[in-house]
This record gives structure tokens, sequence and C-alpha cells, in this order.
């Protein structure tokens, strides 16, 4: 028999969405399993099932039986299959019959689940090889931010376009002014391969190339620890606003080439409005360009998605 509790290494990283707080399990064929937690909206939830075939380490296969889906039973096979440079995982959940909510919605948990998992494994974006230095954008004087001239403030722009493209690029990590009591000044941290090339991301900056007086101070970090997507997902509030009766529509977001994530955040207005068109078929509401395709989970009604179209979005 094996049980793990709350704090284990099996605890779910999208404590956002719901946490296994205990699973029990009987390893072997007629073996029971059992895992119960919270979803959440803090409501508990249980879900258990039967062992029907164990081949380590390449398949497992069990019956699935969650109490939210009237005590149907389904059936779930795990295949692993070594691939160059790692291990492909396959997911069949079947047995379904005409219950096409509920296969759907299964399918959805399934993509964020596994999305989760390729995060939890993925190596930390960027190359091994990678530096981080931070970079502090010290301004002609301290009162700087509050009288600057227009000659400055116009480079002040540039400045920020700069970095916003160096962002995009996956180079700038985060920037912004800081609110030193001695003098503002900006801060920056970069990913780069070796000081020589953070020295001509300085060198590139317009506020360097003004002659205003701007000066870079360079220092690099010993370590850096990035947060992963499902960290910055942890901190998304559970409901969007703006919808009404209080509604819980999350969105998937899908980079293309890229696995599926769940968000579910106010930065939903501005998704939109970036892609500039909004549409909605039977209950999905959907959003894309050329990079980026948005669809929302789970349905929605007309009602709620009349309040996102409120918002500022444009429909098709």
């Amino acid at each position: 028999m094996i049980r793990l509790k709350k704090g284990s290494q099996a605890r779910s990283i999208a404590d956002t969405q719901y946490r296994t707080k205990e699973w029990v399990q009987d390893l072997r064929v007629g073996g029971r399993w059992k895992a119960t937690g919270l979803g959440a909206d803090g409501v508990p939830f249980t879900v258990e099932g039967e062992f029907l075939e164990i081949d380590p380490p390449r398949c497992l296969v069990q019956t699935w039986r969650p109490e939210w889906d009237g005590g149907h039973a389904t059936r779930l096979t795990y295949r692993l299959d070594a691939i160059e440079g790692g291990t492909r995982v396959t997911v069949r959940h079947e047995g379904f019959g005409d219950r096409h909510e509920s296969c759907s919605s299964h399918a959805e948990g399934w993509s964020s689940v596994l999305g989760w998992l390729r995060d939890f494994a993925a190596p930390a974006a960027g190359s091994s090889d990678d530096k981080y230095f931070l970079c502090r954008l010290i301004p002609p004087r301290p009162s700087f931010p509050f009288d600057m001239n227009e000659a400055e403030r116009a480079t002040m722009q540039e400045h920020v376009g700069y970095w916003t493209a160096q962002m995009n690029a996956g180079t700038a990590v985060i920037f912004g002014p800081v609110a030193d009591p001695k003098g503002a000044w900006g801060l920056g941290v970069v990913r780069v391969k070796d000081e020589a090339e953070v020295r001509a991301f300085e060198a590139g900056d317009p506020a360097i190339r003004s002659k205003h007086g701007f000066r870079y101070e360079i220092l690099p970090m010993l370590q850096a620890i990035v947060a992963s997507c499902a960290a910055w997902l942890a901190r998304a509030p559970a409901s969007p606003p703006g919808l009404p009766g209080g509604g819980r529509a999350t969105f998937a977001i899908e980079r293309r080439s890229q696995h599926s994530q769940k968000l579910c955040a106010p930065e939903r207005r501005e998704i939109f409005e970036s892609c500039g068109k909004l549409s909605w078929d039977d209950g999905r509401m959907s959003a894309e360009r050329a990079d980026f395709k948005w669809s929302s989970a789970p349905r929605v009604s007309a009602e709620e998605f009349a309040a996102v179209q409120s918002e500022g979005a444009t429909t098709r």
C-alpha cells in the first residue's frame, strides 16, 4: 500500500486549479486507488478506481471514477515510450459513451495536467550557459523623473521601447524604475551569454546613446531563480473579473508548437484587445492571431460573452 499526503513530492504544482491532499493506492492488478483533495473553490473532491494492467515501466491501465461525474467509470491508460532525448507520455482516457460534455471537460483537464508535467520536467528557460546581469540605469540627476525636459522624455520613451523589444526577444527578464529615497534609478535584469554581450546591450540603449548623462552599473548575478509558468499562474486569481454571477470562466492559451496552458487572469482583456477579434460559437469564446490562439474553457453563456465584449473586445 502506497500513501502520499500533502507536502510530498506528489503535491500538485497547480494549486490554484485544485490540490490533491492524499493519494492511496494498492499497486497490483485488482488493487484499488483513491485520491482526495480540494478544488479551487474549496469544495472537497474524490476520485477512485481499480488497477487493470501493470507493465512497468511501460504501461499502466486503471479505471477512473470521479464523484463529480455521476459515478460513471471510465478507462485510463498511461504509456511511456523511450524517444530520443527523453520519454513520450501518452494518456488515453476512454469509455465516455455519449457523455460528450464529460469527455470534453476531461480532455481539457488532461491538456492542463500534461502541460504542468512538461513545465515541471523541462529545463529552465534558456541555455545552461546563460548568465544573468543586474543593470542599474543611473539618470543624470536624482530628481530626473520629476524635472526631465522634452528631449529627455523622448529618450526615455525610446529606452522603454528598446527594453520592451529585448524582453520580447527573451533577453530582458524584468525592468522598471525604482523609487529610491536617495534618487530614482532604473532596474533591469538581462539573460545573456557573457559580459561582452551585456556591454553590447548597454551600448545599444537609446539612453546611453543620447549623451544626456545616463550611465549603467552592471553587476553579475551569482545565481538566478526565475519563476516558472506554473508559478506565474499560481498568482493569478481563480475568477476573472467582469463575468456576471461570479462566473468562473477560464481561458486556455496555446502557443503554436508548444503545449496548452490554462490562463485565468485579468490580463484576458489585454489578450483580446491585442488580438483585436473575439468570437463566440456554441458557448466557446475564441481569439486568434498569427502566433497565438485563445479559447474559453469551460463554455460560457451568451450573457457572459456580452459582458466580456463590453470590456472593449470587438467581435468578428
